[in-house]
């Protein structure tokens, strides 16, 4: 029996074509569309959607539902409107029947997933947990020279004076990297339109070979957000967090250990496909356990704005435009804590996110920023500048794709390469990160 005839009865018997005893009485008294007016109308939805007007959407998919009952692909993007829409439960038994016939293996796994996410929608809390492992790769740990070189202006490449301790060649070095993250909301209102997050982290770093890059993070942060009946967006939140890096090896000085506070505000707005806002970062870094310092504390602050859009069916753009600058907050020693950290930092990021078959998706985000220091002088007038460029890659698939025993478990994998070069020699770093995730989501 085909599969028309089987849903068709199903659903007919069912009362669930559209969810509604009216709508179920017209289902099947098909209406008279011509097959280029059903695609027509299908893309219409699609793009009503992708332009934050699901409500438009919805309207439309059902009108090529009604014309042609059959229609898998339709149902189930209507599905995903309804479940979008908070809607999910007038389309659950639907999805159950789906999932219990004989259809392919993917459809079934969609309906699934579907039915899922419908009976979580019912709980106001969701999130995330992720465990990370990994490695990486830097080939400057102790930052030498530790002072650098400069060239002059007719040329002439000149040394600086030379490192304070022994750093008598460049030191490359493996780090082995672990972390552990949880991320959630809460929808504070049966409206979802006052939300809650909250995150927590913690990170270790292990050179091989130095001590110059090992260190432990911990950090905590959350906030809320507002979503006003126009669409507009408000969020506020802060953070927390702490840096526990080596201090002294070999009886020298090697890194401070770093508190910082940082608290941040946005505004976001979708006009037509695009997504659109701004975001304003402040924070400040409090540094301790070595006798200078004092001069490393600093605030900084950070404005952005973005766009975002989506580019066809499954893949989706956004780029960054971001300026900030530090400025040191010491109370003595004042020039030489202007020196390490006054600066200003502009910079631009573009995400792009594939979504790939079988619940895979790529993720690919690519920067380049540069850091003009405002008193760091590396020779003849001239101001340290720096200009860092950086790709990261990264590729998920949900666990169910692989085994039934990992259903509600994400898996991933990203390789980060960076490179920064500067007129201070002891600023030029590469550096390569490989990391291997899991996750489950509640």
């Amino acid at each position: 029996m085909t599969f028309q005839k089987v849903f068709g009865a199903a659903a007919i018997a069912s009362s669930l074509i559209l969810g509604s005893a009216a709508t179920t009485s017209v289902a099947f008294a098909q209406t008279e569309l011509t097959d280029q007016q059903i695609d027509e109308t299908r893309k219409t939805a699609q793009n009503a959607f992708s332009e934050g007007r699901p409500e438009e959407a919805l309207s439309l998919i059902e009108k090529v539902i009604i014309a042609s009952p059959a229609d898998l692909s339709a149902r189930f993007f209507r599905a995903q409107i309804l479940v979008a829409l908070g809607r999910g439960a007038e389309i659950r038994e639907e999805l159950v029947l789906m999932s219990s016939l004989n259809l392919p293996e993917e459809d079934i796994k969609r309906a699934k997933k579907l039915i899922a996410a419908i009976d979580k929608d019912g709980s106001r809390l969701s999130g995330k947990a992720s465990i990370s492992l990994g490695l990486g790769y830097t080939d400057n740990a102790n930052s030498w020279p530790k002072n650098g070189s400069y060239t002059s202006g007719s040329g002439l490449v000149v040394a600086l004076p030379d490192p304070v301790y022994d750093q008598s060649k460049k030191q490359t070095d493996t780090l082995r990297k672990a972390s552990v993250s949880v991320y959630g909301t809460y929808d504070i209102t049966e409206a979802r339109d006052l939300v809650g997050d909250f995150n927590f982290s913690a990170s270790i770093d292990d050179g091989s070979t130095t001590v110059n890059k090992d260190k432990k993070t911990y950090s905590a942060g959350g906030g809320i957000s507002y979503t006003f009946p126009t669409g507009t967006g408000f969020k506020v939140g802060g953070s927390v967090a702490s840096i526990d890096r080596v201090n002294y090896h070999n009886d020298s000085n090697v890194s401070t250990d770093i508190d910082q506070t940082s608290y941040n505000v946005a505004i976001n707005q979708q006009i037509g496909p695009f997504g659109t806002g701004i975001r304003h970062v402040s924070s400040t870094s409090d540094a301790s356990k070595l006798e200078t310092a004092d001069q490393s504390d600093a605030t900084t602050v950070t404005n952005s704005i973005f766009v975002g859009a989506p580019f066809g069916k499954t893949m989706y753009f956004r780029g960054t435009l971001s300026a900030g600058e530090s400025r040191s907050d010491a109370t003595k020693d004042i020039e030489a804590s202007r020196k390490k950290v006054d600066k200003d930092t502009s910079s631009f990021n573009l995400i792009a996110v594939k979504v790939l078959p079988h619940s895979q998706r790529l993720v690919a985000s690519a920067s380049v920023s540069e850091t003009k220091f405002k008193s760091n002088y590396v020779g003849d007038n001239i101001l340290r500048k720096d200009t860092t460029n950086s790709l990261t890659l990264k590729y998920t698939i949900e666990g169910e794709e692989l085994l039934d025993m990992l259903t509600g478990y994400e898996l991933g994998s990203s390789l980060s390469m960076s490179s920064t070069s500067s007129n201070q020699e002891s600023s030029k770093v590469t550096a390569n990160t490989l990391m291997f995730t899991i996750s489950r989501r509640f």
